[in-house]
């Protein structure tokens, strides 16, 4: 049995933004639509990115936001939904680490 699995998925970025972007194309190049209404609520309005005015570590703890989108197919709602969580790690030039999946 083959354990390892083979990801395209980038997981380090220099920004923000640039994480929660690849995020978004990703998602629409699974078929997947998004509300864009929604969108731009969660992600440009909601709790905000993890930042390097944030402590890195903080009792332990890495400095992460967390995000939830409906999914749409042919404009039907779906049951899954994309979870976004871009933590803040400090790397330098790679700063924000993307985990993201759809369930």
């Amino acid at each position: 049995m083959n354990l390892l699995i083979e990801s395209n998925d980038l997981t380090y970025f220099e920004t923000y933004t640039g994480a929660v972007r690849y995020a978004k194309e990703q998602i629409l190049n699974r078929g997947y639509e998004i509300d864009e209404d929604e969108w731009e609520s969660e992600i440009t309005f909601g709790p905000g990115k993890p930042g390097g005015d944030m402590p890195q570590i903080y009792k332990g703890e890495i400095p992460i936001t967390r995000h939830k989108i409906t999914l749409y197919k042919n404009g039907k709602k779906q049951r899954k939904m994309a979870h976004i969580i871009v933590a803040y790690v400090g790397y330098g030039k790679s700063d924000y680490e993307l985990t993201f999946y759809i369930s």
